[in-house]
């Protein structure tokens, strides 16, 4: 879960995909390379950065090209500057010691571009995993490599999906949070079951509540 920015004008500046990269630049690596492997907020970025150096187009661009049309995902797109996102919004509130939680509705999301400035529905997203696992969007090859998974802390984790064990049997998704907000999306392997959650409230201790529902709510 990402920290809580400690400069609340930080909330609105725009970040572009270098500075994000320079924020852990300087940091020593935590393990020797092909040694290990972590999530990374900031390998997100990087691909993105790539994306854009190979098409020579915006990220935003090729999602709509790539995916976000050819899908029938009419309301998902990748933010840019904007501080309120499409009405109607779904407010995200974080909390704050010994007082009411504030609204947090209003942040700049370049602050987590690749790494998880898209906006969409909940629709939206079911239909995105549906679409992904049942083949419409990578040829079979690259779909086994990318369900192929490796433990990542503790995580089954593949090429930008987590496999997780339910009642009735493997799923397939990810999870995510920006600041206000907190989101699961998993998908049975033969895409029949689905349960997509979204939190509007910044807390560990509800995340872990939500993700708790998953197996249950997927296999009733």
């Amino acid at each position: 879960m990402p920290a809580p920015p400690k400069d609340p004008g930080s909330w609105l500046r725009h970040w572009s995909p270098g500075e994000l990269v320079a924020l852990i630049a300087d940091q020593p690596p935590q393990f020797p390379a092909g040694t290990d492997g972590r999530y990374s907020n900031t390998g997100y970025v990087l691909l993105g950065m790539i994306v854009e150096r190979v098409a020579g187009r915006s990220l935003a661009a090729e999602i709509g090209r790539r995916i976000a049309r050819p899908l029938g995902l009419p309301d998902t797109a990748l933010a840019g500057d904007e501080l309120t996102p499409p009405s109607p919004v779904m407010h995200g509130y974080a909390p704050v010691p010994g007082a009411d939680p504030v609204d947090v509705t209003e942040w700049n999301p370049s602050a987590a571009w690749a790494a998880g400035a898209l906006v969409s529905t909940l629709s939206d997203l079911a239909r995105f995993y549906r679409a992904l696992l049942g083949g419409a969007l990578l040829p079979r090859p690259l779909l086994r490599q990318m369900l192929t998974t490796t433990d990542i802390d503790g995580i089954a984790y593949g090429l930008g999906v987590f496999e997780i064990p339910t009642p009735c049997g493997p799923a397939f998704g990810h999870n995510g949070a920006v600041y206000g907000y907190i989101t699961d999306v998993f998908t049975s392997a033969d895409g029949t079951r689905q349960v997509v959650l979204a939190e509007s409230y910044y807390d560990l201790g509800a995340w872990q509540a939500q993700e708790s529902l998953i197996g249950t709510l997927l296999c009733r």
